[in-house]
């Protein structure tokens, strides 16, 4: 718990001193010690978005997707999650949730177009992947 709490107190200190101009969610593993946490920086004063990831025991904080490289900015509202090697991530002001795996190619991308003539794509707040055998038993429509 003290080590959580000192990862509060870190983030804090980062987000006051203008490294992360936006911390979106961090979720506490039980092996808070022994793994690490990986935060949206939206940037949303100095595009573009990225993802970090912070060490815990050692408060080290290192990019682990340049939005530069995947055209992802979003002022507000960006999420990330770890699936298996690969990271889902939501750009909710794009209208756009895009999959990267380990070696960084988007293996999946899906994008919420509105009105292809004026180009306009609707928020998309959240995206969350799941398992393949999530579902136990799929529901009918009767």
């Amino acid at each position: 718990m003290q080590a959580l709490v000192k990862l509060w107190l870190v983030v804090l200190v980062l987000y006051l001193g203008g490294l992360f101009s936006a911390v979106m969610k961090i979720w506490p593993t039980p092996a808070i010690l022994e793994a690490y946490f990986y935060v949206a920086d939206n940037r949303w004063d100095n595009p573009p978005s990225r993802l970090v990831t912070i060490d815990p025991a050692t408060y080290e904080v290192k990019t682990v997707l340049d939005g530069n490289d995947y055209n992802f900015h979003t002022i507000n509202r960006g999420k990330s999650q770890k699936f298996g090697d690969d990271l889902v991530v939501t750009s909710s002001k794009q209208g756009r949730v895009f999959e990267v795996d380990a070696s960084g190619e988007v293996v999946f991308e899906f994008v919420n177009a509105y009105d292809d003539e004026d180009g306009f794509r609707a928020l998309v707040s959240e995206a969350i992947a799941l398992p393949v055998d999530y579902f136990k038993e799929l529901p009918t429509c009767d």
